[in-house]
């Protein structure tokens, strides 16, 4: 049972796909779930609500809703919904929705052919009394959630290594895909963990890597050529060359080693913060520090400006040549402590955008929903947290935006945050806590390293551009940051880069041809010697841009060249364990004469190599190699 706010919906579909997997390995066909039992996680997506949707779940039933929206729920016997979990995808993504228990009510409510009401927004913030929101836990463990990301960066990479080599280690590679299908569990990533247990999911991410040993190489593991500028750490001068030998312009500059809520008052009627519950004893943010030191440095290739708050807190903004992004590197710990006083560090972002309290975040890396500050869509919202119910999870992006301008912020993780005013996003980057919330950990957030508090370094990036715009530079710039080109190292055992050109190839593209910017390879998996799993996806929304939002039509024979020649394609369901032909799914009719049924633009077993993906949509397909 995956967590619906940290995850993102890569590490989703990995999961889900592992496990039908073994089921049909371990119980036949006839094992294949029809149901999402999602009962204990902590407020419901709709991006998970589509991926279930497209999966071929007939419904979903889960266990909490924000009391607020219980309450009128249960009076008018509307705990039962058809959930609109997509507009991209029209009627293929609806799932019905059960606050119940399943056995076979689902069928006889089907057969019973009532009219239900619907919902396209999703259950985030939830609350389960007063005062009382879950929203800590979007930022809990901050270290555990970037190595998560890590970690399945390094997945998908030696699973496309391995495919492209045609090596055939697939076994290989089971620890890490098992690893990564647990790290996915509610109280896994979400950080709701005791800290040896928390121990135990970052050692098992870690046995699942393979050793990285001083030759550096870069994996580009999306279908697009990128440009980067990779830092390495070292200890005296280096020289570095292109793929030809030519030299690369390279810098060595001194590396220099906010604001925060206090959160652990408490009451007897209230708890207080912890690693589920955000819950801040003031109102308002204090700075960090009053005072900061800055150092600036501007080259060929970098400005940078460096700026120490304090001893616990640092920044590093970068802006690249030929880039229009901003790229903020972020320090914080060890948050102290020596006030018997835990802290939550936010960073805020302040403009005269007029945002007019509205603010977008994203659905596990993928949807975007409109947020508006103390409101919700389908009940009267009594403002009790201004500041925690107003938090959502932030997995890839959030932005704010009037007619003239949009800011984005690009995170590498899974993080907390909101507009708490108009012009203003603050997103939650760090958590030290001292009293327990008493909902389930039994144990304070108070992660340390080396007996001082956790140290955790990230990274956002900054986009300000025209809302017409936007959607090309946030999208692209946020399947590169997850997919992010990977670097590891081996010691070389030549002593000239000319002895070492001459017998290792310099550079290798798996891809000949350049794919529309617009398509993601989002899965190359080599099941046996001559059978993939592929899928790929079209991952722009319909009308956010005039260009890439358009229906996409590419041959998967001219991306796959390099393997051979593709003999036959099954179109498989998203989990990848039935034809696509033979899904069948429950039909639900809601109040408003619209169907969930739907003809998920089928692809019947065929040599045909060429394909059609309209915007948000994945297509996945089992390829034969002649």
């Amino acid at each position: 049972m995956h967590d619906e706010a940290t995850t993102h919906y890569n590490s989703i579909i990995d999961q889900h796909s592992l496990g039908a997997e073994f089921l049909r390995d371990t119980f036949g066909e006839c094992a294949r779930p029809k149901i999402g039992w999602q009962i204990d996680p902590f407020g419901h997506s709709r991006e998970v609500a589509s991926l279930f949707a497209q999966m071929g779940f007939d419904g979903l039933l889960f266990g909490r809703i924000d009391y607020q929206d219980r309450i009128p729920r249960t009076l008018e016997k509307n705990l039962e919904m058809v959930w609109k979990a997509s507009a991209n995808l029209e009627n293929g993504s609806n799932v019905n929705v059960f606050y119940s228990t399943p056995s076979c009510y689902l069928y006889a409510l089907n057969k019973a052919e009532k009219k239900w009401i619907s919902k396209s927004d999703d259950f985030f913030p939830y609350a389960s009394i007063p005062f009382t929101y879950w929203t800590g836990y979007f930022t809990s463990r901050p270290a555990l959630k970037r190595y998560e990301r890590y970690t399945n960066n390094i997945l998908q990479v030696t699973r496309q290594l391995n495919g492209f080599s045609q090596t055939n280690l697939r076994n290989n590679i089971f620890d890490l895909s098992e690893a990564m299908g647990i790290v996915q569990h509610h109280d896994a990533i979400s950080g709701t963990e005791k800290q040896h247990v928390a121990n135990d999911y970052a050692q098992r991410l870690s046995d699942g890597i393979d050793r990285a040993v001083f030759t550096l190489t870069l994996w580009n593991p999306t279908i697009h050529p990128v440009t980067i500028h990779p830092r390495v750490p070292v200890t005296r001068e280096y020289l570095i060359r292109d793929p030809i030998g030519n030299l690369v312009p390279a810098e060595i500059y001194l590396k220099l080693f906010v604001q925060g809520f206090s959160g652990d008052p408490t009451t007897p009627e209230f708890p207080p913060s912890g690693a589920y519950i955000f819950r801040p004893f003031i109102s308002e943010a204090v700075p960090v520090s009053l005072s900061r030191k800055i150092n600036c440095t501007k080259t060929d290739i970098v400005q940078k400006a460096s700026i120490i708050f304090n001893e616990w807190v640092s920044q590093e903004i970068s802006l690249f040549r030929g880039k229009s992004e901003i790229e903020l590197e972020w320090t914080v710990g060890p948050i102290p402590i020596d006030d018997n006083i835990g802290k939550e560090i936010i960073i805020r972002y302040n403009t005269n955008i007029e945002s007019a309290s509205k603010y977008y975040t994203d659905a596990n890396g993928r949807e975007v929903l409109e947020r508006i500050r103390n409101h919700r869509p389908t009940w009267p919202y009594f403002v009790d947290e201004r500041i925690s119910g107003n938090y959502y999870p932030i997995n890839s992006r959030i932005w704010i935006r009037d007619r003239a301008r949009q800011l984005t912020i690009l995170t590498d993780r899974s993080e907390g945050g909101g507009s708490m005013h108009d012009g203003s996003i603050e997103i939650m980057v760090h958590r030290r806590i001292l009293h327990d919330d008493s909902l389930g950990v039994g144990e304070a957030l108070n992660e340390t390293a080396y007996g001082k508090g956790l140290v955790v370094s990230g990274k956002h990036i900054l986009l300000v551009e025209r809302p017409t715009d936007s959607a090309r530079l946030h999208r692209i710039g946020a399947q590169q940051l997850f997919m992010h080109p990977l670097a590891t190292y081996s010691l070389s055992n030549t002593s000239s880069y000319a002895n070492y050109s001459n017998i290792y190839r310099q550079s290798w593209s798996a891809i000949s041809d350049a794919m529309p910017l617009n398509v993601h390879l989002l899965t190359f998996d080599q099941l046996s010697p001559k059978q993939y799993l592929v899928r790929v996806e079209h991952y722009f929304e319909l009308n956010e841009d005039e260009i890439y939002s358009q229906p996409v039509t590419i041959d998967l024979q001219t991306l796959f060249k390099s393997i051979g020649t593709i003999a036959e394609m099954i179109e498989l369901i998203l989990s990848a364990n039935l034809p696509l032909s033979e899904l069948h799914r429950l039909d639900w009719m809601t109040k408003d004469e619209e169907s969930s049924y739907v003809n998920m633009f089928q692809q019947q077993s065929s040599k045909a190599t060429t394909i059609t993906l309209n915007p948000m949509q994945i297509r996945t397909f089992q390829i034969t190699i002649a």
